[in-house]
């Protein structure tokens, strides 16, 4: 089930990319990152590992030195925990050099953790990061990143406060 949601929502953000470019003339970009999940906290005290992170953001920039972005986002960890969910928030470049864009990003989630076989409410949190977009090409980027996530996943008898942090490195794909 969650498989499959989380095939579906891809789906629908790699369908409205093209669109989305179109509508918006080279203003619109697409994210895709793998890496590693590394637990903190309860996660960790749970008995959770570090293991494997996804994520996929479609971007609009709506100046030169801020985009706002939405996606969803896949955590893995070993021990039997995972989360995923969607993102919602806005990426701050403070400048350029040369062929370097760093970035600051800030956001709220809403995700949801499972435990085995045991499956949380869905729980807000925000995240925050930093990376950089390395171009290797006027359209591509290579873009390795850092965020710090955090929100509460209420089970029926318990919460477990679900704090992490995702090293990542993806490709950032500017789209017309």
């Amino acid at each position: 089930m969650r498989t499959r949601s989380w095939i579906g929502a891809t789906s629908l953000l790699l369908a409205l990319a093209p669109a989305a470019a179109a509508a918006q003339s080279g203003r619109v970009s697409l994210e895709a990152r793998g890496g590693v999940a590394i637990p903190r906290g309860d996660l960790r005290n749970g008995g959770a590992h570090s293991g494997f992170a996804a994520g996929l953001d479609l971007m609009h920039s709506m100046a030169p030195w801020l985009s706002a972005y939405v996606g969803v986002s896949r955590d893995e960890f070993d021990g039997g925990f995972s989360s995923s969910g969607a993102q919602l928030g806005g990426k701050i470049v403070p400048g350029v050099w040369g062929s370097t864009t760093p970035w600051l990003n800030v956001g709220v989630l809403g995700q949801k953790m499972t435990a085995g076989r045991a499956e949380s409410d869905f729980g807000f949190g925000v995240e925050g990061g930093a990376g950089a977009d390395f171009a290797l090409t006027n359209r591509l980027s290579l873009t390795p990143a850092l965020r710090y996530r955090t929100y509460d996943a209420a089970f029926n008898a318990a919460e477990l406060s679900a704090r992490y942090w995702v090293m990542t490195f993806g490709a950032h794909l500017h789209l017309r």
